[in-house]
């Protein structure tokens, strides 16, 4: 019932005759009932549906941030474990891939499967696509869903915030005379260039 809140006791009892593993003669018999309960069998009988996933895209990611990728995934079957969700990624630099694919599980919280993934520290490019396995095989698939591989999501890593300006505090007195300002400039990628002018 904890798979399927939705189903009557009469329910239970009929998934659990049906698909119990039949031993002694063929069929029920006064020794040994309707066979051997199968729990997995049981559970596989009203996993009936296949998993429905909803995504959208994040359209650019900033340099050294964490990405983070959310995808929705919905079962008709109540499950801790079902639907597993993980991300298949790799990165690009001039369309030229660094690498291999690699993959990682995401974490599940009630429908929503979260996946957190270190943006490289350069300019690139992370292709990536989800599998969505449910307990039944046949119920396994890929988003996006024709040649993953070949045609995935593709997430733009690129340097999406300017460079930080740090000015010391710093009382009235201390423009009465010549003195030297420290300013700290800070970015998130290598700084090419570290003149400020000041007027």
């Amino acid at each position: 019932i904890s798979m399927d809140p939705t189903i009557s006791s009469q329910d239970v009892y009929n998934i659990i005759t049906e698909t119990a593993t039949d031993t002694g003669s063929v069929g029920y018999d006064p020794y040994y009932g309707y066979g051997i309960i199968n729990p997995l069998a049981a559970i596989l009988s009203i996993d009936t549906e296949v998993p429905i996933a909803t995504f959208s895209p994040t359209p650019t990611a900033n340099i050294g941030s964490t990405i983070t990728i959310t995808i929705n995934v919905t079962d008709d079957l109540y499950s801790t474990k079902y639907p597993i969700v993980t991300i298949n990624y790799r990165f690009y630099v001039d369309s030229i891939a660094e690498g291999s694919w690699q993959k990682i599980k995401l974490t599940k919280t009630s429908n929503l499967y979260t996946a957190n993934i270190n943006a490289q520290s350069s300019i690139k490019d992370m292709h990536y696509y989800f599998e969505i396995a449910d307990s039944i095989p046949s119920h396994q698939f890929t988003l996006p869903q024709s040649t993953p591989e070949i045609n995935p999501y593709i997430l733009p890593i690129r340097d999406t915030s300017g460079p930080e300006i740090t000015f010391p505090v710093v009382n009235n007195d201390y423009f009465s005379q010549n003195q030297n300002l420290d300013i700290v400039l800070t970015d998130n990628t290598a700084i090419d260039s570290d003149s400020i002018d000041v007027d």
